[in-house]
């Protein structure tokens, strides 16, 4: 279709946000669901340092609130070679894909997007008493919700007992997103095709407010050797004016980044006019 068309292609591989058909990495809580297995408390998120806190259903606020599986646990073993193999199994097709198309063509494929919003407890979460319904970036780490991210940050040996600092989640989706680019990447060179321009993890959870963003995820979270770091930006005219995004473009080494999800509200553009 993009070549009959002439239409480039943004691929987004994601096994994050909606892993919904993965029940069989996530039921442990219905005994009448599919694929139900005490074990895969292991593979989510919990309120606390232990899995008697598993988490059973998340909540997301995109517009209004809705159900949907348990967070992840970014550092869970058997969740990360769930999605390794997937990898392995998807990108050799599309670099062989790309290696035939005539070099004038090349451009068809825009890129391979790793996910969607990566990060812990900002769309995956579990609201607090009276909390308000969606967390709020500028109050990390727990975002105005039930604190959660403990399974990731002790699954990858960071921490194991005490409070959860924003760090110590960064540093979980840090490590998350190093794996699946590096997978991504060597899946690809396996066909003779060098994809890290092409890969792109895609993260959120960060602040735009100038007070606030030491409390959010940094933007170097998502920064990799194998790839290329993209963001969610609304209301957003500059970038360059965000805190801390021109720091992790100069620890990437050469700026490139790509605008995976870009909504500039129009009456900010008027504004800034």
């Amino acid at each position: 279709a993009a070549v009959l068309r002439d239409m480039p292609v943004l691929i987004r591989l994601d096994g994050f946000a909606w892993w919904n058909q993965r029940s069989d990495l996530w039921n442990w809580y219905d005994q009448n669901g599919s694929n139900f297995n005490p074990v895969s408390k292991e593979n989510v998120e919990w309120t606390s340092w232990d899995s008697g806190s598993s988490m059973g259903e998340g909540k997301r606020n995109w517009g209004s609130e809705f159900s949907l599986p348990p967070h992840p646990n970014l550092g869970s073993t058997t969740y990360i070679n769930a999605k390794k193999e997937q990898l392995q199994r998807i990108m050799p097709q599309i670099a062989r894909w790309y290696k035939n198309l005539p070099e004038n063509k090349k451009y068809l494929l825009a890129g391979v997007v790793l996910d969607k919003e990566l990060s812990i407890g900002v769309n995956f979460y579990l609201r607090k008493g009276d909390s308000p319904v969606g967390p709020d970036m500028d109050l990390g780490p727990a975002f105005g919700m039930q604190q959660i991210g403990y399974a990731a940050v002790k699954s990858y040996g960071i921490k194991n007992s005490g409070e959860l600092m924003i760090a110590d989640l960064a540093e979980a989706v840090k490590r998350h997103a190093a794996t699946l680019s590096q997978t991504a990447r060597q899946s690809a060179l396996a066909e003779g095709v060098d994809f890290k321009d092409k890969i792109y993890v895609h993260g959120g959870g960060n602040s735009t407010s100038p007070c606030c963003y030491n409390n959010a995820f940094p933007y170097n979270d998502i920064i990799t050797p194998d790839g290329r770091a993209g963001w969610s930006f609304y209301g957003v005219i500059d970038p360059a004016s965000l805190p801390g995004l021109g720091s992790a473009l100069d620890q990437a080494g050469d700026g490139r980044w790509g605008a995976l999800e870009w909504n500039v509200d129009p009456g900010n553009q008027k504004g800034k006019e």
